[in-house]
């Protein structure tokens, strides 16, 4: 039984006078609740050795983001669009030489780094520094200290000795630029070269000011300055560093007597942005003002720092008054929603799901005008950060580390490149729609209305949109429909904004203004059904012969000469090549393509297996079923997305053509319009969608589950044979297990609906659901994370093997971090709701957390070893996909799901929030204790919670429901 505990459910449901009274009454208890939300310093990272660590830390601020690498001051990709800083700004040596990096510590507002001993006599110096982003401003701030420890010796004593020496040396540079279009990939036109910069600077041994560097762009609106905190003149020695950057850089050195224990402290501010006036002639004079305006109080930028973190980390849980639709949120707010906060002894679920949340806030801007609709201050997300690979003479990285190199030869310098500054890809968007939905639905509001109305390519021909220019970006992504359809159906059933599905939309190409967005949300679930595969022997068949040619290879397009050359070493991102970009699963081709790799294996014929037979799996195959013969046009139901890797996965050149886990997608979401459907009372609508959705995941089971194949699918590509080609990836296992799932219920709702005989033939057999668990344990599980690509793959067995798939986020070397948040819930799905070792696998996740947010993805190595950031591939150390682990928490651990079109009238309240969760609620829960606080839901503000009952199965429980109004 559902049982509510607290003050009676009525009392919480009544209207009036009770309006004032819960407002009130909510807000003054809340801080009770924000007590239980971890600190950031208890959030923050571990110090962890670079010698078990391949990527170091990245920090934002809400205006941009700035990157360290492997040296103990320097940064790289410091970004606050429309402006970008120098790719390295600021070399250290002791005693003339390059100071070694030994460890790192993330923290969401600082990066702290220590370098390896210096051992001069009887003492090693250690040197230390914090960097920190002021506050939604486009300037850094280091705290370097530098200290004498004594030596311990053999023979276990410590040896006190004089004061030592040392010549500390800085150089230092600050090259800005203004970029009138950010994109998500920026590796030409950055500010590199000194020659474009007119340069002024301070020496306090000629002026007695503080030293300063300062250049004006001669190409963009754009200065950027440099200072050293704490004038000490006569102390330093300051020349123009004529030798690496032709007097862009100034250098300044100091002898520093340092006693043991008594460290010395040097503080330093760079910055960047327009000229303030835009006088001629005034850019360095304005420069200067600031710069020393930060000197003068940078106690306080500093501590501000972490106070704006502090502050937007606590917003994120505070509720804001909740309307339909969402007005923008009113200053000092950033977000119109909140966060449900989470209250558990479990450290483990407790820190995933903080983790995931800060992760996602690390992606957040307030500074992109095309997500913002040019209001200031209004909140969007960018896919991920971090991560350039820019090294400099004199920084020692070590070899696992993957840099970009010179793609000529005269360079001198590695070349920079910065990935997603500004970018926000539909599918990453999709992956953690809930999240954001409940922290500010006004910014998924626009977003949707942005996306939607994209002109030209849109939305089915990029993979994502730039933040500054509004721009699509990049060629199509085969799960562009699913992602559209899944970030605007989560919108609604998290707010129940249906006047959103009214509101009239439409492009040039469609007509503008003439198509609603639910007439559009039919369009994009149906997508599918104009890639269909013609069937053999077909008309369809036949008139398109050419269409797909000759299977494809399956490695990269073979290059010459130069390009070859330059690909050699970016092969493994074989998606951000150039030339690539626009290309689209749309587009069809004919005849043959050249390939470097050797095709992957024939397989088995697809379509072309024993009639009318039931395989050892429950798979029946070749049998028909009646509603096959309404709609027989000559084609099947599963659709080809086409040949090219880029839109798939783009390093899994196998994973092409008709694949598993859009088939499933594409059940999930036909179902899912059904639902919608029905709670329209479209009867007719409903149910001709559900007995698609049926067709279509009889398809996928029957021609692409691989037979005997232990829990494995395959990829059908339309050649003469119809080859099904293995493929033994997670992705997979993650969209059959949810959209076979979820398309099952849904399906048998309708069913119910409307007093029809239920479907005989499951959508998901039983036997391939404990099947591809099994699959999942014995060849992508690591210990504390999961493989995106087994090792059993047929790619990994070539010889030679293609370098595309060493990538770790879809290849064999770690998992994209969503991958591994939704194949937790993949575990659940194919357990019938039974989170016990879900729970377990989810658990053993958190340790990847101890070296920074959720990024791009995650390493393994060794079985024995954690999850690590990783530079391999050019993963971001910070992401957005991040938030899939708190939405397996919300959606999966707390079952909870709203439908469309929930009916709000007090009566049906509670009955409404029962349904949305006892679908996936009833289910073990692995003996966890928990109780989830402030969940906004449509019928009022709900408290859940597990294993607070008599109830021994450890189920979800409404614990409390209080009425909006």
């Amino acid at each position: 039984m559902w049982k509510v505990r607290g003050p009676a459910l009525l009392s919480h449901l009544r209207a009036g006078a009770y309006g004032i009274f819960f407002v009130a009454h909510f807000l003054a208890s809340w801080p009770l609740t924000l007590a239980q939300v971890p600190t950031l310093e208890e959030l923050a990272g571990d110090w962890t050795k670079i010698s078990t660590l391949r990527d170091t830390p990245s920090l934002s601020n809400w205006q941009g983001s700035v990157g360290t690498n492997h040296a103990v001051v320097d940064t790289t990709a410091f970004i606050a669009p429309p402006f970008v800083g120098s790719p390295s700004m600021v070399t250290l040596r002791v005693n003339g030489e390059a100071v070694e990096l030994d460890a790192v510590r993330w923290a969401v507002y600082a990066a702290c780094r220590r370098s390896k001993p210096i051992v001069v006599g009887d003492l090693r110096l250690l040197v230390t520094s914090e960097l920190r982003m002021a506050w939604n401003d486009s300037a850094l701030l280091w705290e370097i200290q530098f200290e004498n420890v004594p030596t311990d010796h053999a023979d276990g004593n410590t040896r006190e000795s004089a004061d030592e020496r040392h010549t500390i040396e800085f150089s230092v540079q600050a090259m800005a630029r203004r970029r009138h279009e950010m994109g998500w990939l920026l590796s030409e036109g950055l500010p590199t070269d000194p020659a474009d910069f007119q340069t002024a600077m301070v020496f306090p041994n000629e002026s007695g000011k503080r030293a300063m560097v300062m250049h004006a762009d001669t190409l963009s609106e754009a200065v950027g300055g440099f200072v050293f905190v704490d004038p000490q003149p006569g102390a330093w020695a300051w020349v123009a560093d004529e030798q690496e950057r032709n007097r862009s850089a100034a250098v300044g050195t100091v002898e520093l007597s340092l006693p043991p224990g008594t460290p010395v402290t040097v503080r330093l501010v760079a910055a960047m942005g327009p000229p303030a006036s835009g006088l001629p002639g005034t850019a360095f004079e304005e420069m200067a003002l600031r710069l020393e305006g930060y000197a003068a109080h940078f106690d306080a930028h500093f501590h501000g720092a972490r106070d704006g973190w502090d502050a937007i980390w606590h917003e994120a849980f505070t509720p804001a008054p909740p309307s339909s639709p969402p007005p923008p949120p009113s200053p000092p707010r950033t977000f119109s929603g909140h966060l449900p906060t989470l209250i558990t002894q479990d450290s483990s679920l407790r820190r995933l799901y903080y983790m995931s949340a800060l992760s996602l806030l690390a992606t957040g801007r307030t500074s992109l005008s095309a997500f913002s609709h040019g209001v200031p201050g209004l909140s969007s997300f960018v896919t991920g950060f971090g991560n350039t690979c820019w090294t400099r003479p004199g920084h020692l990285a070590p070899a696992e580390v993957e840099c970009v190199k010179p793609a000529r030869p005269r360079e001198t310098l590695h070349t920079p490149v910065y990935i997603g500054a500004t970018a926000q890809f539909y599918w990453d968007t999709s992956l953690r729609v809930l999240l954001t939905a409940l922290l500010d639905p006004a910014a998924m509001r626009r977003y949707i209305l942005t996306m939607l109305s994209l002109e030209g390519q849109g939305f089915e021909r990029s993979f994502g949109l730039d933040g500054m220019t509004g721009e699509p970006l990049g060629y199509e992504y085969a799960f562009n429909a699913h992602s559209v359809f899944t970030v605007i159906a989560t919108y609604v059933r998290v707010t129940n904004d249906t006047a959103l599905l009214d509101l009239k939309i439409g492009t040039a190409e469609r007509g503008k203004g003439k198509m609603t967005v639910g007439q559009r949300l039919e369009e994009v679930a149906l997508d599918w059904r104009r890639r269909r595969v013609p069937k053999p022997g077909s008309k369809g068949r036949e008139s398109e012969a050419g269409r797909a040619g000759p299977m494809p290879g399956g490695g990269l397009r073979t290059m010459s000469g130069s390009d070859a050359e330059a690909v050699e070493d970016r092969e493994i991102m074989s998606w951000h090549w150039p030339g690539d970009r626009r290309r689209s699963c749309n587009t069809r081709t004919s005849g043959s393509e050249e390939f470097a790799e050797s095709p992957p294996p024939k397989g088995v014929g697809g379509l072309e297996g024993a009639v009318g037979t039931v395989d050892e799996d429950g798979v029946s195959r070749g049998e028909r079923a009646p509603e096959d013969d309404e709609d027989d046009d000559g084609y099947f139901y599963i659709a080809d997305y086409g040949p090219r890797p880029e839109n798939f996965l783009e390093c899994v050149p196998t994973y092409i053509h008709v694949v598993p886990a859009l088939q499933a997608a594409n059940v999930e979401i036909t179902a899912s319009l059904a639902t919608l459907r029905s709670a329209e009372g479209n009867r007719s609508g409903a149910v001709r969608l559900a007995k698609m959705a049926r067709r279509l995941a009889r398809e996928t089971v029957e021609h692409l589950y691989m037979p005997g194949g232990a829990g494995t699918w395959g990829c059908l590509y339309p050649d003469k044979e119809y080859s099904l080609v293995p493929v033994r990836h997670i992705v997979d296992f993650v969209y059959v297990s949810r959209g076979l799932a979820l398309a099952s219920k849904a399906c048998a709702a309708i069913d119910k609906a409307y007093g029809l005989a239920g479907n005989s033939t499951p959508l998901f057999p039983p036997a391939i659901a404990g099947a591809m668990s099994l699959f999942f344990h014995d060849e992508l599980r690591t210990p504390s994370w999961t493989r995106a690509l087994s090792l059993y793959d047929e790619l990994n067995l070539k010889v030679p093997r293609p370098r595309s798939i060493l990538r770790p986020d879809h290849g064999i070397t770690g998992a994209f971090d969503a991958w591994a948040a939704l194949a937790v819930e993949a575990l659940a799905y194919n357990d019938e709701g039974d989170w016990d070792e879900a729970l377990e696998v989810l658990r053993s996740m958190a340790a990847a957390t101890q070296d920074g947010p959720f990024g791009q993805a995650h390493e393994v190595t060794e079985m024995t070893q954690s999850a690590f950031k990783t530079t391999r591939g050019f993963t971001r150390f910070a992401a957005d996909n991040g938030g899939s682990f708190g939405e397996v928490i919300l959606r999966g651990v707390f079952a909870y799901n709203p439908p469309f079109l929930a009916p709000v009238e007090e009566t049906k309240a509670f009955k409404g929030l029962e349904r949305a969760i006892q679908d996936g609620g009833q289910g073990a829960r692995g003996g966890l204790f928990a109780t989830l606080e402030g969940l906004r839901t449509p019928w009022g503000m709900a408290s859940l919670e597990i294993g607070g009952g008599e109830e021994e199965s450890g189920g979800v429980q409404i614990k409390d429901l209080k009425s909006y109004t």
